[in-house]
């Protein structure tokens, strides 16, 4: 008799818990892959691998796909876990594949990553949003920052893209606007301004199954691998459950009949008090290991949100999760410090390896690393150290004249 499996895919940052929270759980674990074979792979609870052709060549795929499913009757869940999985699923004809997918209805994804669908979404759920123009010119970016008043932040309407190779930008007046856009930057059709809010950021991971959360872990980033805070989290501290932003996550989870993982995220202002939404990821969070550490397996109750046991909605009372935990990110630390350490000052540089010491010392766990599991860490690490010691190679061999400027980050990390 063989056990159900979950076939997990994409090589992305939040894989390696998936695959251990699934395989802990007793599932067999397939890990489904394009290209070099991920650190998850190297997990003991990674039962076996498949390689996909390509991300982008759908018929292929789907091809490929049907041929795994009737050669392994046993899987019953396709689990993709970042972004460019989903929509490879969706761009995949399923009507005749048997096991569930575990992801958010498909038109919700593509609402919650167009950011001005998810301010439409928000205010259907009677949530906060800042004021938000859109611009698609110089001129009309000038426009929307006097319209809505400086400080201001701007971003691109797709959470998946990057403007300026940042998240975001604030910009603080006409000063900042001039100097990090003295021209519109041409990989952009439109980008989206926004009302600066000041305050405190607030997220949470969560899970909900036909409209009910079932799964909520609230937490907050201590740092990021940015200097000015804009970055992705390196680390995070759990805090009890906020009842404004577990009433502001129920109601848009319960409005849009939510079914599925997501990292929700709202500011406090600190001027009006008011809770402002900001975005909703319809996935996993890469720093998942984080709640799941903290006694909340986001993974095993997304897959239970598609299962045909009744889910059990979250109660605080009855459903405890291990406060004020604090989790670090060794490995994404580094490569930010790596990326903008020719920024940086000396000073700020020492100030950055102090804060790093800090975190590893204070961490009451470290996202990817498992005693019982070391093996996909100390992979990432090696393989990390080693891209530093060829760039440190190739500036070295370098005449003294030459500009050394070389980017460290030859190979997307899936960690």
């Amino acid at each position: 008799m063989y056990r159900d499996a979950v076939l997990v895919l994409g090589g992305y940052p939040q894989t390696l818990a998936v695959v251990r929270s699934l395989g802990a759980a007793g599932y067999q674990v397939v890990l489904g892959h394009q290209g070099d074979s991920p650190i998850a792979a190297r997990s003991r609870y990674c039962d076996s691998t498949w390689v996909y052709s390509t991300l982008w060549q759908n018929d292929q795929f789907n091809g490929e796909l049907k041929r795994l499913l009737r050669d392994r009757p046993e899987i019953r869940y396709i689990f993709p876990v970042a972004e460019r999985t989903m929509q490879l699923m969706m761009a995949t004809d399923t009507t005749d594949i048997e096991p569930e997918i575990v992801m958010v209805a498909p038109g919700l994804v593509n609402d919650c990553r167009d950011k001005i669908q998810a301010n439409s979404l928000a205010t259907a759920a009677e949530l906060n949003v800042p004021d938000t123009r859109l611009a698609d010119s110089s001129g009309s970016l000038a426009l929307a920052c006097d319209a809505i008043g400086y400080p201001v932040i701007v971003k691109p309407l797709n959470s998946s893209k990057r403007v300026l190779g940042r998240k975001a930008c604030i910009l603080g007046g006409p000063e900042a606007l001039a100097e990090l856009f003295p021209t519109w930057p041409a990989e952009h059709s439109s980008l989206l301004v926004q009302q600066y809010v000041t305050g405190t950021l607030k997220g949470a991971d969560f899970v909900a199954s036909a409209g009910a959360i079932t799964g909520y872990c609230e937490a907050h980033s201590v740092r990021t691998d940015m200097p000015d805070g804009t970055g992705f989290g390196v680390e995070f501290e759990t805090i009890p459950p906020s009842p404004d932003v577990l009433d502001a996550t129920r109601r848009f989870a319960s409005v849009h009949n939510y079914n599925g993982p997501g990292l929700i995220q709202f500011i406090q202002s600190d001027v009006d008090g008011r809770l402002y939404f900001l975005e909703n990821n319809p996935r996993l969070s890469a720093g998942v290991a984080d709640s799941i550490a903290c006694g909340v397996d986001m993974p095993l109750l997304s897959v239970g949100a598609f299962s045909s046991e009744p889910s059990r909605a979250f109660d605080p009372a009855q459903d405890p999760y291990e406060e004020y935990h604090r989790a670090y990110w060794l490995q994404r630390d580094l490569e930010g410090f790596i990326k903008q350490s020719a920024n940086l000052s000396v000073a700020q540089q020492r100030q950055w390896l102090w804060a790093m010491l800090q975190s590893f010392v204070r961490a009451d766990s470290h996202i990817n690393w498992q005693w019982s599991d070391p093996a996909p860490a100390l992979a990432s690490y090696f393989a990390l150290f080693r891209r530093l010691a060829r760039h440190v190679l190739r500036r070295s061999e370098k005449p003294p004249r030459q500009s050394t400027a070389t980017s460290l980050n030859e190979k997307p990390s899936d960690t």
